[in-house]
């Protein structure tokens, strides 16, 4: 399932990027989200900055989903990747169950508007389950929406508080 989001804040792209590579920030949405984030590598090689993440919901799963992938939560590595002074990341999400059965990619862009800019949001997200698969979707698709309308409300917060 395909998705897009799109965040207005009244910032540079840099000063974006300054909130959202600070761990103060990563502290702050694990709390916001009920998520354990832990950086496992942080590197750049070639200019190119990657950062793999491991993320562990703190939250029950859904019986379905429970079912599915056989835990009550879900953790996952989520690999960023960024040239310096470049206005777009690309990420993707490698998780610890459905290895092979699982798709999650996209991109974030941060582009300068006239009152600051606006960060977009680019992705697919999809699970290739007989008969639960698309509502798993759709559920990941809601919780990964929510979750970035956190981060950037915790974002306007810091922004505020700069």
């Amino acid at each position: 399932m395909r998705f897009r989001l799109a965040h207005r804040f009244d910032c540079t792209p840099t000063e974006l990027w300054s909130i959202t590579d600070d761990e103060a920030f990563e502290q702050r949405l694990g709390k916001a989200s009920d998520s354990k984030r832990e950086k496992v590598e942080d590197d750049v090689t070639n200019g190119v900055r990657v950062v793999r993440r491991r993320i562990t919901l703190q939250r029950e799963l859904p019986g379905p989903m429970r079912r599915v992938v056989g835990s009550n939560s879900i953790s996952y590595d989520q690999i960023t990747r960024r040239a310096e002074g470049a206005n777009t990341l690309e990420w993707e999400i490698e998780p610890m169950v459905l290895q092979g059965r699982f798709v999650g990619r996209g991109t974030t862009r941060v582009v300068e508007t006239a009152t600051g800019c606006e960060r977009i949001i680019e992705g697919e997200l999809t699970i290739k389950v007989p008969i639960v698969g698309a509502k798993m979707e759709k559920r990941l698709v809601d919780d990964v929406s929510a979750s970035y309308e956190q981060a950037a409300g915790i974002i306007r917060e810091m922004l505020a508080a700069r």
